[in-house]
């Protein structure tokens, strides 16, 4: 596993709605100390930079429960189980926006958050998305759907402005394409 920490045991915590809890309790190699750890999974997530014909990205903005705040960023969620990557960023998409669209591209996987979660967010880009449908909202969403014109969002991305976390590392990993289309 690692030279400096060895996992003892794992059991698991509590479940609730779509994450669950366990507990892992691992042994520092160089001293034996060993450390109680909390750590969380769900299913994987994807999210979507989503980009018209007229180079707008479609956003959402919505109420964040753990920050308290509303933010804005690109559409996403979690992948059910046995779902396709693509579908289920597909779905969400439509879901959370009413867009869809047939020009897609897997843009990278990375941790979701390693430092405390056990699972994956895939980004996508999808270019040339329409409008085609109603939205589908979750219980726990309530969006507003915002367009922005493409080096507008950039701007933005760099100023801090839109500060969700796997909004900005699939800006990041889509940056060199994107930087091509704004010129």
């Amino acid at each position: 596993m690692n030279q400096h920490w060895k996992l003892l045991s794992e059991k698991d915590g509590l479940q609730h709605h779509f994450l669950n809890t366990h507990y892992q309790r691992y042994e520092k190699v160089a001293t034996k100390d060993e450390l109680d750890i909390l750590v969380v999974s769900s299913s994987d997530a994807a999210n979507v930079i989503p980009l018209t014909e007229d180079l707008e990205v479609i956003l959402v903005k919505q109420f964040r429960f753990g920050i308290q705040k509303e933010t804005l960023e690109i559409p996403g969620g979690l992948i059910e189980f046995g779902e396709d990557r693509l579908v289920g960023i597909q779905r969400e998409l439509a879901e959370e926006t009413g867009y869809t669209g047939d020009n897609w591209t897997q843009l990278g996987t990375l941790p979701f958050n390693p430092v405390y979660h056990k699972n994956y967010i895939h980004h996508y880009i999808a270019e040339n998305v329409q409008l085609t449908q109603e939205t589908n909202l979750d219980l726990g969403e309530e969006i507003e759907i915002i367009k922005m014109p493409l080096p507008k969002v950039l701007h933005k991305v760099k100023g801090g402005q839109l500060a969700h976390p796997h909004t900005i590392s699939a800006f990041m990993l889509a940056f060199d394409r994107l930087q091509t289309l704004i010129k």
